[in-house]
């Protein structure tokens, strides 16, 4: 392959394919260690998958390409199950170096901003930094145009800083303790030590630390994005509010130096670790998964009536339900929760907002409408459950698992309920899955049905415990 249509970025090779319209299409390869420096090996690329229509945010040195594009590409990287290089692909972050190559074959042009692919299955193409600079006749404007994109970085973090200030500020009679830059360094095995990650998000990195004798989690802004720094907004304006609830996770502290926030370590991962086999399925019993429901109707009820203003969680799926040590839930990741305007009816208020969510859990009704209310966490709710019962995927399951309201339904229920959380009783199944379409209803789901199946939850755990 012809050098000057391709640049190498760590251990990957970006070979240009095409340029139609502005949109540019990449193809990826592994670049074989063993083989000459910038020698592509065609067999090693053997999973094949078009990433959605994720945006790759460019810009290069060349006065022509100076301007963000909007690129459509096919990614190839290892298969995840066989390669002995996966690590490459699991990263620390989630910047890459933007590497662009002339639509005429011309000298490489290397890209001076930063930027991230979006997560696919599970895995991300990150910090793939270059171990050797490509030698180029323009180094000299790849120099200059990346410092000009460090200079553009460091005003953007001392800008969210400012902002977070003034944030922290209007809330008088709150206050929030403070980490220095140094604290949080230390506390994460050296500046975020990648052996510290413990779990990552589209825009976050989440540390395991120590702050003195105190285990925390130090979550860190990733990727530096206008939805970034909105998430990292939201969060910190929600730990100002001061709500406090045994199933909501505890806050901290914040850094913003580091832009990072702090909050009590949660031992046993999130309840989307045990779906993915990240963690045994098999220690959520069919009685822990119960309890873990009701925790998380508790928590959504107490949001929703909060006062003076109720709030919507925003993006209640399973990764944002940590597990403590007793396999309690604490929920968490409140960087979409926005405070709503009071109302007389809880479902009545709204946060008018550009939807923003998961893919399978977001309410389609939001989706719609652009309205953000209680209901919306509901739906999410009656998502997530459903994935509690069965260990399916959200996406489309409402469509796979029947509502049990005759004899053979409910048998094709009972064969669709995940059989590592032991064996499930036909009424908690029936039960469960029956306000879960209810949930999911957009003439059904409200806030104010939270309470009817929390006092159903009752019963069925008084009998368990």
């Amino acid at each position: 392959m012809d050098k000057k249509k391709m640049v190498q970025v760590g251990n990957f090779m970006l070979e240009m394919k095409a340029v139609d319209d502005g949109h540019i299409v990449l193809d990826m390869h592994v670049v074989d260690k063993s083989a000459d420096r910038g020698k592509a090996v065609a067999e090693s690329p053997v999973v094949v998958d078009r990433v959605g229509k994720s945006t790759l945010k460019m810009q290069t040195a060349t006065p022509d390409y100076n301007r963000l594009l909007t690129s459509s590409y096919t990614t190839k990287a290892h298969d995840l199950r066989s390669s002995s290089n996966k690590t490459s692909i699991a990263g620390e972050s989630k910047y890459m170096e933007a590497a662009l190559l002339k639509e005429a074959g011309e000298e490489l042009c290397s890209g001076a901003r930063t930027n991230y692919f979006d997560h696919y299955k599970g895995a991300e193409l990150s910090n793939v930094y270059p171990e050797k600079p490509y030698k180029s006749n323009h180094n000299k404007k790849i120099q200059e145009a990346t410092k000009k994109s460090q200079e553009t970085s460091n005003a953007e973090v001392a800008e969210l800083a400012v902002s977070s200030e003034v944030l922290i500020s209007s809330y008088k009679a709150s206050s929030i303790p403070r980490f220095s830059y140094a604290e949080i360094k230390g506390a994460t095995h050296d500046d975020f030590n990648k052996y510290a990650k413990i779990g990552e998000g589209r825009h976050w990195t989440v540390y395991e630390g120590r702050l003195g004798k105190t285990k925390v989690a130090i979550k860190k802004l990733a990727v530096e994005t206008k939805h970034g720094e909105s998430e990292f907004r939201g969060e910190l304006e929600f730990i100002l509010s001061q709500l406090s609830h045994p199933n909501l996770v505890k806050p901290l502290g914040a850094c913003l130096e580091s832009q990072a926030l702090v909050y009590e370590f949660v031992p046993n991962g999130s309840l989307e670790d045990y779906f993915t086999e990240k963690r045994s399925p098999e220690l959520l019993t069919w009685q822990i998964r119960t309890h873990i429901v009701y925790d998380i109707c508790s928590a959504l009820i107490f949001l929703h009536n909060s006062k003076p203003n109720p709030v919507v969680h925003g993006n209640l799926k399973p990764s944002s339900v940590l597990l403590d040590a007793n396999f309690r839930c604490k929920l968490s990741n409140f960087g979409l929760s926005r405070f709503l305007p009071q109302s007389k009816l809880v479902d009545d208020a709204f946060h008018k907002t550009l939807p923003m969510g998961t893919f399978g859990y977001i309410d389609p009704e939001f989706v719609a409408t652009g309205k953000l209310k209680p209901s919306s966490d509901v739906y999410s709710f009656g998502v997530t459950i459903l994935r509690i019962l069965t260990g399916l995927s959200a996406v489309g399951i409402k469509g796979k698992v029947p509502d049990a309201y005759d004899e053979q339904s409910e048998k094709l229920l009972m064969r669709l309920v995940d059989t590592t959380a032991g064996r499930w009783p036909t009424d908690v199944v029936k039960k469960l899955a029956g306000f879960a379409f209810k949930f999911c209803d957009e003439f059904e789901k409200s806030s104010k049905l939270l309470y009817e199946f929390s006092t159903e939850l009752k019963a069925i755990l008084a009998n368990i415990d």
